[in-house]
Formats: C-alpha cells, sequence, structure tokens
C-alpha cells in the first residue's frame, strides 16, 4: 500500500469521524429539542450519543495522526483541504456541546442542585440527628 493511499484514506477517515461527531451532537440537541423533558442530552447517564461521540473523538486523533505525518508538504493546499474540513465540523461540534451542555441544561443542573440544598434528597447524617 503506497504512502499516497494511506494519506488519503487517513484523511477521509478523519473527515468522517468529524462528521459523525457533528451529527451525534446535532441529533442530541434535536432530541433535547423534541423531547418535553429533555431526556437525553441532560441525564445524568450519558446514553448511546455520547460514547459514539467519544469514541468518533478517540479514533479521529490517530487518523489525524496518520494523515499528518504521511501527508505530501511539498503542495500544502492538497493537504489542508481534509484539515479544514475536519477542522470545521470539530468546531461546530464542540460548539454545540459547549451551548448544550451549559445553556440549555443550566435549568437542569440548578433545580436539581437547588434541591439538594433544601434537604430533598437523603445525605449523610451527622450524630446530632436523632432520627
Amino acid at each position: 500500500m503506497g504512502i499516497t493511499l494511506v494519506n488519503r484514506a487517513s484523511g477521509i477517515a478523519a473527515v468522517a469521524l468529524s462528521l459523525v461527531a457533528l451529527v451525534t451532537i446535532s441529533v442530541g440537541l434535536l432530541q433535547h429539542a423534541l423531547a418535553p423533558s429533555g431526556a437525553q442530552l441532560c441525564a445524568p447517564d450519558e446514553g448511546a450519543l455520547a460514547h459514539i461521540f467519544q469514541l468518533a473523538i478517540g479514533l479521529l486523533l490517530p487518523a489525524l495522526a496518520v494523515f499528518v505525518f504521511s501527508a505530501d508538504w511539498t503542495a500544502p493546499a492538497r493537504a489542508l483541504r481534509p484539515l479544514g474540513l475536519t477542522a470545521a465540523a470539530l468546531a461546530l461540534a464542540f460548539g454545540a456541546l459547549y451551548y448544550g451542555e451549559h445553556h440549555l441544561c443550566r435549568g437542569d443542573r440548578s433545580a436539581r442542585a437547588t434541591s439538594t440544598l433544601a434537604g430533598d434528597l437523603p445525605g449523610p447524617r451527622s450524630h446530632d440527628d436523632p432520627k
């Protein structure tokens, strides 16, 4: 297998994995928008979408490393195209992830924190507690 073929395959893999990450975040945001309680995105259990996202990002790193090390840097425009697509998809994915975690789930987290502070959830008891 030639170095050009390895470079092309790793470039396609990098773009595909970054698009998988973007699609999983988009599906999670759509589920949150369409579900009455926003169940999947703000749930304590991350679910399958989060694991798919994590696997895509984990597999993206070696694909990018192979792409960068096998690239023909005498023609940088050809080598930078897949990197630009990957970077754009990752910027959108992580931006959407940040938005979902910090803006859409804010009400759910503050409600849980308020109920914990109010004593609604059982916690450790002190020795002075007569119960």
